[in-house]
């Protein structure tokens, strides 16, 4: 095989690997960018932080999943917002009159919290 050929093969399993590895980061951890996502689960798991933001525009925070609603709860507090009300995996909390809606996911691994803006 000559060795243009072999180049293009490469740079087009590095292509592949690359869009997924951002579709896995987002799907799992709502980011396309999977460095963010992959520092975020290395900070909870491995230095053992409780939380970690991995995206800006729409807001993730992930979370220690064993007391991920408390540290939720902490990190809007201080923020100013006031929580309103949970409807499923939907939360609701208001901050200066203007409501913000986030969903939550949370497993054994890893807890999510996404803004919905």
């Amino acid at each position: 095989m000559k060795k243009e050929h072999k180049e293009i093969i490469i740079g087009a399993v590095a292509v592949v690997l690359i869009a997924i590895s951002c579709l896995v980061s987002y799907d799992k951890f709502r980011t396309f960018n999977p460095i963010k996502s992959g520092i975020g689960f290395v900070k909870i798991w491995i230095l053992g932080e409780d939380y970690a933001q991995v995206n800006d525009s729409p807001r993730v925070i992930l979370t220690n999943p064993e007391n991920s609603k408390e540290i939720f709860m902490e990190i809007i507090e201080s923020e100013g917002y006031e929580y309103v009300e949970q409807m499923g995996s939907r939360h609701l909390i208001v901050k200066d009159g203007e409501r913000e809606g986030i969903s939550s996911n949370i497993n054994k691994h890893i807890g999510r919290w996404s803004w919905d803006k």
